[in-house]
């Protein structure tokens, strides 16, 4: 809809108005017309002016903000419900008082519905609006009506209680609207013309209905009377007011202030009402309705003044705030500012007043500051509140901007704002960000004059400052405008250069951060220069590896960084990644002197193995990486070459005085048709390589779309394992270890199982391995401690014969909480720690020696330590006594060709000699059928477990076997 024509509506609406009263009132004043001719313009000309009236107020809600819709709505309903009330009356035939029903139910309906639209108008209009206004109204009403009943009571004696109260009603409603509008009036200064017609609209209504009333009062009620006529113009007047102009909200004047003495006023008349005539029965119960609601609008007022003081204290807060705060309107100009931003700003807050804000902020954030209003005003989070102000004599102060939108007193919307200054803050950013990228471009320059240029340029611009400039040796700054600042650039060679800084402006001069920040980058400078003159030396040490000479990881970095850029346009990057198997013990046994020299060793055999424009280069530790890029080898070619070099590595090499066979499992990943980065093609030859030691080591995996499946099974099981532990879905499961000779249960090994949900009871092999990468195994072998030693408590309860439980342990459990854990859970449990077997890996003794000292300290609590899958490893036998064993577990790999294979029988053999020896208890695992426990029999071994006994089992049937204290296998019963 074009802008102009709610204009010319409303002057149309406005006219129509006019022209309807004029010819009411001329059609009620002309004589020519008789009486007949009167009485018609009276009841039909009223009519129309209702309709005009109404139907004003209606269209008027159909244009208006969708806020103002409503209550223009209401009053235009109720206008013309009040004509319908007129019809009914003129219909039923009796033109004098007395009137039928329906009349009165439509002349009454105007006022609920303009009692609701005056509030909703003033809600909406006049902010704060408060609730006691709506009670003001209804207080003067009620005190008018007390106080006509008091007056006129000699006069409506005779009359009925209901009549009274019916005749009252016109006026009081009246005044209960009339009081309204003169509120709304008051607020806005005595200058809004709505409420100027609508407050006169009201007031005729109320003359008129006390007219009729005094009327209607002494019996003489005249149809064609002055008052009937202001019925009719009143309500057109109440159409009209609905199109004036409407004038924002203004603090009250003194003299609008002189409504607030209404309560009191009504109080004292409606106390000298029932002191005066209280024996009168309407007086008094008007009187008593109109003290109760004084009573509830005094403590409207209490909670009114309980806002005023909070109000007073935020006043107090926003002025002596020691940050800035500001009151901005919708476009962007201060309403209000308090004195520290005044200060901030250089100028005095009367003077910024009105003034639009972007004066005041610096020209780049000017668009900033729209972006800020707009979002706010849409409802979005405002996008980051950094700004820059600009102060009276032109200093730039940084300041971060916190925003809310708040409602103005006239009901638009405002920012309410607080600026925090935090100029030195962002200097020191500003110096240390430049600081930072001088350094780096300090790294990537090698010319003097080039440096000296592009550290001016970051001093200039970081300062800021108009002019910075490096003077030779003995060189004098010249005379500058404005302030100037200079700092000694040292070299080791020359004298001391000087770097100057100089402002032209006198008035924005240096502050001590800036002194320090230009000698940070002198110093930088001088640094800088230093090294283009030994660029070689520093660049071979920053580059490569200081103990093997080769490339180290910075190095590997920046040139997989520009392989992989330019193999994104067409080629392929190979990388192999190599760890040596068992370095540690290297470091462990021959001290990390012959470590060192190993690592040199491998390092040239990587030199040798390779081509010179393929690069080797040391991580760190014990790993090397291989990387081919251009012309490299053909990808079906690269297994072979990963092949070569650790055979290159495997060859036999003297260290220390001692020949040494080093391995090293290694992983090779090649950048396929996805783009590949430096990290990426890193992470897949590790997880290549993880695999290799997965499989032995010694060996090499090549990274594939079927390892990276595995990789990524192996996440879902760990994100389901965890879920698992949390929501008890493991199980222990329970294998008897017998007495080979006798068959007699002598205890159980506790192994965890995980019944899935879905895919049943899984097995540990599949989930055990992830517990031990991810850290998952310490709660898990937490629980099975838990569980094992509750179950051994059971299991002994059963029998008299002193069952043992055997617990398998994690190198991640091996810590000093193991101690406590073990102690905690069998004294939960109620068994002796004696009663415990906890297993370990020969690995794990010889790579640990702080896994020891935990194990001595278990030892001596009376738990047995198992060195389990013996036989697999390669430690020596002598490493036996020096470590805290009491159980030696045969390997089912040594137990399973013992009775087929004479050599793999002496090596068992050996095995129960020396333990017999050193004082252990032998375990044979794996004894699947009657030749293996024949086998381990005739080798004298003690005990043994395994499939041809029993498989593992819930404790319920470990129970029964309990009882039994016997297991016979079935192939020998």
């Amino acid at each position: 809809m074009p802008r102009r024509r709610p204009s010319a509506l409303r002057r149309l609406v406005l006219l129509t108005c006019a022209a309807a009263v004029a010819i009411y009132v001329a059609g009620r004043a002309l004589p020519a017309l008789g009486e007949d001719g009167h009485l018609v313009v009276r009841w039909w000309g009223a009519l129309a002016l209702y309709a005009v009236g109404g139907l004003s107020c209606l269209v008027r809600a159909a244009v208006a903000e969708p806020r103002q819709r409503l209550p223009w709505a209401l009053l235009g309903a109720g206008i013309l419900l009040f004509g319908a009330g007129s019809l009914a009356h003129l219909l039923s035939g009796d033109r004098g008082a007395h009137v039928p029903a329906a009349a009165l139910v439509g002349w009454l309906a105007l006022y609920p519905l303009g009692y609701a639209a005056l509030l909703l108008l003033m809600r909406e209009r006049l902010r704060p609006f408060t609730l006691s206004l709506s009670l003001d109204g209804l207080l003067g009403g009620l005190t008018l009506a007390a106080v006509c009943a008091a007056i006129v009571r000699a006069d409506i004696d005779g009359i009925p209680f209901s009549h009274v109260l019916a005749g009252l009603a016109y006026p009081v409603a009246d005044v209960l609207l009339l009081v309204l509008a003169l509120w709304g009036l008051a607020a806005t200064g005595w200058r809004d013309r709505s409420w100027l017609v609508m407050s006169a609209a009201l007031a005729a209504l109320t003359a008129g209905d006390i007219a009729v009333g005094v009327q209607v009062a002494r019996d003489h009620y005249e149809a064609l009377s002055a008052a009937s006529a202001t019925y009719p113009i009143a309500l057109v007047g109440l159409g009209a007011a609905a199109w004036f102009a409407v004038a924002p909200r203004r603090p009250p004047r003194p003299d609008a202030l002189a409504v607030l003495v209404l309560p009191a006023a009504c109080a004292a008349a409606i106390l000298a009402v029932l002191a005066l005539d209280g024996s009168a029965a309407l007086p008094r119960w008007i009187g008593l309705v109109a003290l109760v609601v004084i009573g509830c609008r005094a403590a409207l007022g209490f909670r009114e003044l309980s806002a005023l003081q909070v109000s007073r204290r935020f006043e107090r807060g926003f002025e002596e705030a020691a940050i800035g705060m500001a009151i901005i309107s919708e476009d962007l100009r201060w309403v209000r500012v308090n004195a520290k931003l005044a200060q901030m700003l250089g100028r005095g807050a009367d003077e910024l007043r009105g003034a639009p804000i972007l004066a005041s902020i610096h020209p780049d954030d000017h668009h900033l500051s729209h972006r800020i209003a707009d979002r706010l005003l849409a409802g979005a989070p405002p996008p980051p509140p950094e700004r820059r102000l600009v102060s009276a004599d032109g200093t730039v102060i940084d300041v971060v901007v916190s925003a809310v939108l708040i409602e103005g007193e006239d009901g638009a919307p405002q920012f309410f704002s607080q600026f925090s200054d935090v100029t030195g803050r962002r200097r020191s950013e500003r110096h240390a960000e430049a600081l930072a990228e001088l350094s780096r471009v300090a790294l990537d320059l090698h010319d003097a004059d080039e440096l000296a240029a592009a550290v001016c340029a970051g001093v200039r611009d970081a300062m800021p400052a108009d002019a910075c400039v490096l003077l030779p040796p003995g060189a004098a700054p010249g005379a500058a405008s404005g302030p100037m600042l200079t700092a000694p650039v040292r070299r080791r060679a020359t004298g001391p250069a000087t770097l100057t800084a100089h402002r032209r402006l006198p008035a924005t001069g240096f502050h001590d951060q800036d002194v320090q920040f230009l000698q940070a980058a002198a110093n930088l400078l001088g640094t800088a220069l230093d090294r283009a003159s030994i660029e070689g030396e520093l660049r071979e040490q920053a580059l490569t590896d200081p103990l093997t000479g080769l490339a180290n990881r910075s190095f590997l970095a920046a040139h997989l960084e520009h392989a992989t850029a330019a193999a994104a346009r067409g080629g392929e990057v190979a990388l192999l990644l190599l760890d040596l198997d068992r370095f540690k013990v290297v470091n462990d046994t021959l001290g990390h002197r012959a470590g060192d020299e190993l690592l040199r060793v491998v390092a040239e055999r990587l030199r040798a193995a390779v081509r010179p424009s393929d690069v080797v280069a040391r991580l760190g530790g014990d790993e090397f990486v291989v990387a081919w890029t251009a012309a490299q080898p053909e990808a079906e070619e690269l297994p072979a070459l990963a092949q070569r070099v650790l055979d290159a590595i495997a060859a036999p090499c003297v260290v220390d005085g001692q020949e040494l066979h080093v391995t090293a499992s290694a992983g090779l990943a090649v950048s396929g048709s996805e783009p590949a980065t430096a990290e990426t093609l890193l992470r897949d030859a590790d997880v290549a390589m993880y695999r290799a030691k997965e499989h032995g080591g010694a060996g090499c995996e090549v990274f594939d779309a079927g390892l990276r499946a595995r990789v990524v099974r192996r996440m879902a099981i760990e994100g389901e394992l965890r879920r698992a532990i949390e929501a008890d879905e493991l199980r222990l499961h329970l294998q008897p270890v017998v007495d080979l000779a006798t068959f007699a249960l002598t205890g159980f090994e506790a192994l965890v199982r995980w019944e899935h949900p879905e895919r049943g009871l899984i097995g540990p092999d599949e989930f055990v391995g992830v517990a031990e990468e991810t850290g998952l195994v310490v709660p898990l072998g937490r629980w099975v401690l838990q569980e094992a030693t509750s179950a051994l408590a059971e299991l002994q309860a059963r029998t008299s014969e002193p069952l043992r439980m055997a617990v398998n342990l994690s190198a991640r459990q091996l810590t000093p909480a193991l101690v406590a854990d073990v102690r905690a859970a069998a004294a939960a449990a109620g068994v002796r720690p004696r009663d415990l077997t906890l297993e370990v890996t020969e690995t794990l003794l010889v790579d640990g020696a702080a896994a020891v000292d935990v194990l001595t300290d278990l030892r001596a609590m009376g738990v047995a330590i198992a060195l389990d899958d013996f036989g697999t490893g390669w430690s020596s036998l002598g490493a036996l006594q020096r470590h805290p064993v009491d159980v030696l577990k045969l390997d089912r790999s040594l137990v399973a060709p013992a009775a087929a294979s004479p050599a793999a029988s002496a090596l068992v053999r050996a095995a129960v000699e020396m333990a017999r020896a050193l004082g252990l208890l032998v375990v044979a695992e794996g004894i699947e059928d009657a030749a293996q426990l024949q086998a381990m029999q005739a080798l004298a071994c003690p005990r043994g477990q395994g499939f041809l006994f029993s498989r593992p089992m819930p404790l319920a049937e470990a129970l029964e076997i309990a009882v039994a204290g016997a297991i016979v296998p079935a192939a020998l019963a």
